[in-house]
């Protein structure tokens, strides 16, 4: 899986960064929001993890673009106000998995974020499922044994 963090707190965002790693994820980072429109566009990205603060009109930019480029896609937003930025964004964005807390840990956000994206993957693999062609199963009662050579033999030669 790829992270992608965009965060302009250092020490959250390297947090951040080493909870990712220590969970066997690919993860990029960066503080600069040109660098982390330009990962979304060159990269698949499963968790976005970004700071509200920071970015502003922006953010509904980035969000927007990462939506677009990303199926699948598990997003978490820092925000120091958590009940507007979610009432706010929610609807607008559907891949908004949660938006925390600026006391939340990166730990805590790693987890969310992977849950997230585990349960996307799980959605769209059952909605594939559900479109895949099955073959119509056997008919109930009947006997499904295959024929001998002797009797298809038979049945050619009448």
């Amino acid at each position: 899986m790829q992270v992608l963090i965009i965060d302009d707190k250092t020490e959250r965002r390297d947090r951040t960064m080493m909870a990712s790693l220590e969970r066997n994820m690919f993860a990029t980072a960066t503080a600069n929001l040109a660098v982390g429109e330009e990962a979304l566009t060159r990269l698949p990205v499963d968790i976005l993890i970004a700071s509200t603060d920071a970015f502003g009109d922006a953010l509904g930019d980035l969000l927007g673009l990462a939506e677009e480029r990303n199926a699948g896609l598990s997003t978490i937003l820092w925000s120091q106000n958590v009940g507007w930025d979610m009432d706010t964004l929610s609807e607008a964005f559907p891949t908004l998995c949660a938006v925390l807390g600026t006391e939340v840990t990166p730990d805590l956000a790693m987890q969310i974020g992977l849950s997230g994206a585990q349960s996307s993957v799980a959605s769209e693999a059952a909605e594939y499922q559900m479109r895949a062609p099955f073959p119509a199963p056997p008919p109930r009662g009947r006997d499904l044994s295959l024929p001998s050579a002797a009797e298809l033999q038979a049945r050619s030669a009448a």
